[in-house]
């Protein structure tokens, strides 16, 4: 009896289940390969490169989000940016392990007051920040410059 219980709540588990996975078209495996796969990160999905120019290296990435907020207030920032290094072993290791160039710039966008990101002033402030968290993570050498493109904040 207790064996034909028991099967009945298995069937009616598995039913519920099924139905569950077909009603909201829900698949578990992302949940299951995040699990099992430890070096995925959210940052890898950011595209960059290395550039030469002249005698200067150029790391660019794109598509970098971050948020920072003040009294309440929550700004997403979404930019493009561009980091000049003269040493091409800073490039090649901030291109490498670009899923740290990104965390390192989002990291400055949440220390920049949001009420300061529409002004020249601070847009320097937020370089400065970038300059900071930059050489914190790849040394003294690793920012030369800061430039950006397609910066849009809400």
């Amino acid at each position: 009896m207790k064996k034909y219980i028991l099967r009945i709540l298995y069937i009616i588990l598995a039913v519920l289940l099924m139905t569950y996975i077909f009603q909201f078209r829900q698949s578990f495996v992302p949940m299951f390969e995040n699990m099992i796969d430890n070096n995925k990160s959210v940052f890898r999905s950011y595209s960059s490169k290395v550039v030469k120019t002249g005698s200067e290296y150029q790391v660019q990435l794109k598509d970098v989000v971050g948020t920072t907020s003040e009294e309440g207030r929550s700004v997403y920032v979404r930019l493009d940016v561009t980091i000049s290094t003269d040493s091409k072993s800073t490039a090649e290791e901030m291109n490498k392990k670009a899923d740290n160039t990104a965390a390192a710039v989002t990291e400055a966008i949440g220390m920049t007051a949001p009420s300061l990101l529409n002004t020249p002033q601070g847009k320097e402030i937020l370089k400065q920040n970038i300059e900071r968290t930059l050489t914190e993570t790849y040394g003294q050498e690793a920012a030369k410059g800061i430039y950006f493109e397609n910066f849009v904040y809400q």
